[in-house]
């Protein structure tokens, strides 16, 4: 036991020496690396920028503490910056460029846009446009919060405008001008450039439009509708109209609901429009109404009154497709009622109660004008005068056929027999009427005699429906005109 514990105390104290030794060992490389940090700054502090650059470079190969690193990268840093500041001043913008990306800071970012500009200026001096461009678009990409940028941005849409008239080209460039930098003076002489182009913008949106829809070109519409370019009047114009295609359209597939709020928008975009526009929904919601009625016409009620349900869809609570439905509804009953006031009849018919059929009839008809409700009412009015004195009713068939043609054509008939034969041999019987054999039938004759010759009219008249129907060829010839 107790050699083990002096064992152990010899390991001891050897960890501890062993400790101290390391610890001594990086006290001395830290003093080392304090004392060739110190050694770089008093070479930047001298300003040889040169040389504390390539100081900073040796003492960052081998530097461990992390806080002596990061103080000697911002101090290389600031070593390029200052080199790079001083190749501006000196006009050399090239070296300038390679510097300030070196020395990679907010601060030499600014001189790096500067010397981008010079560069550009320079190049477009020698008619080099496309390097000069190139230089301004490193600035824009590279450096987007440089005081250049709403220069450099009016400068290229004025270019755009100048050299190709076309306005669509700049309008990227605007936006980026717009979101970035509104207001300002640069921005507000692009918006005045761009203002002149409102009828363009207008002409290129219906350019967009398909032969489906309008969506890409109320897209674009509505990105610029975003930016204070243009008259926004005619631009909002322009969304109403195509707005109105699409409803227009969406009535023509049956899509209703999305035409109705199709046209809430395009009144919405275009209040001047509203009373043109709601005109037009009405005449669409008055197509319904006019299918309904012609449904009605049929006697298919269920479907006109879904079909004026429809007009709803365009025009919310449309009066006229109410006022169509309240009275479909009416008209339904009144068909209800009139077929059960006409059922009554026909079993008052049925027990020969004409007097109390021919009031129903009559209010059926009243009710549901239908043909046949109409002869029902004709044939009973018939049989009630028939059964009142039918030989009358009768001879009032005949005296209104065709306005007496028949007892007119008999009397000239005579006259002229007695034209032919002495007056008093030509002699004749009168209308007679004899029931007939079948129910509401009437035999109606009329004899005349001469000396040569007998001529025997017979007819049949149904008093039910006033038909009349002659039983000899003479008797059918007298019916003629």
């Amino acid at each position: 036991m107790r050699i083990t514990k002096l064992a152990g105390s010899k390991l001891h104290k050897k960890a501890k020496i062993c400790f101290s030794f390391i610890l001594l060992v990086i006290l001395f490389l830290s003093g080392c690396e304090r004392n060739r940090l110190a050694s770089a700054e008093s070479i930047y502090n001298r300003k040889k920028y040169i040389s504390a650059i390539i100081a900073y470079d040796n003492f960052l190969t081998y530097a461990q503490n992390g806080a002596y690193r990061t103080e000697a990268q911002l101090s290389r840093s600031d070593s390029y910056f200052e080199l790079a500041k001083a190749a501006i001043e000196k006009q050399n913008y090239v070296l300038a460029e390679r510097l300030a990306i070196l020395a990679n800071s907010e601060e030499a970012d600014k001189l790096l846009a500067q010397a981008y500009y010079q560069l550009a200026e320079q190049s477009f001096e020698s008619n080099d446009i496309s390097k000069g461009w190139d230089y301004f678009r490193k600035i824009v990409e590279v450096i987007p919060t440089s005081v250049y940028v709403p220069e450099i941005l009016n400068r290229r849409i004025k270019y755009e405008l100048d050299v190709s008239r076309n306005y669509a080209t700049t309008l990227p460039i605007y936006m980026e001008l717009y979101d970035h930098f509104p207001d300002n003076p640069y921005e507000l002489s692009s918006r005045n450039l761009l203002d002149t182009f409102t009828m363009n913008i207008v002409a290129d949106a219906y350019a967009l439009r398909d032969s489906t829809t309008a969506d890409k070109a109320l897209e674009f519409l509505f990105e610029i509708e975003k930016y204070p370019i243009g008259k926004h009047k005619e631009i909002y114009t322009t969304i109403s109209h195509l707005y109105e295609e699409k409803a227009d359209l969406d009535t023509r597939f049956e899509k209703y609901a999305e035409a109705r709020e199709e046209y809430r928008l395009a009144i919405e975009y275009a209040p001047d429009e509203e009373l043109r526009i709601v005109e037009k929904m009405k005449e669409k919601a008055n197509e319904f109404i006019t299918r309904g009625d012609e449904m009605v016409s049929y006697r298919k009620f269920d479907n006109a009154l879904s079909l004026y349900a429809m007009a709803f869809e365009i025009v919310p609570d449309y009066e006229p497709a109410k006022d169509k439905i309240s009275q479909t509804h009416d008209t339904i009953d009144a068909v209800t009622y009139a077929a059960e006031l006409i059922e009554k009849g026909i079993a008052f018919e049925n027990n020969r109660e004409y007097s109390k059929a021919l009031p129903l009839f009559e209010e059926a008809y009243g009710l549901d004008p239908l043909p046949e409700y109409k002869e029902r009412v004709f044939i009973t009015r018939n049989l009630i005068s028939a059964e009142s004195n039918p030989v009358e009713f009768v001879s009032k068939i005949l005296k209104d056929y065709r306005q007496g043609i028949m007892d007119r054509k008999i009397n000239e008939k005579i006259a002229y027999l007695k034209t032919q034969y002495a007056a008093e041999d030509v002699q004749s019987s009168g209308w007679k009427i004899m029931k007939s054999t079948g129910r509401y039938k009437y035999e109606v004759r009329f004899d005349i005699f001469t000396p040569s010759r007998d001529f025997f009219y017979v007819w049949q008249v149904n008093v039910k429906d006033k038909s009349i129907l002659p039983l000899s060829k003479i008797s059918e010839e007298l019916m003629k005109d």
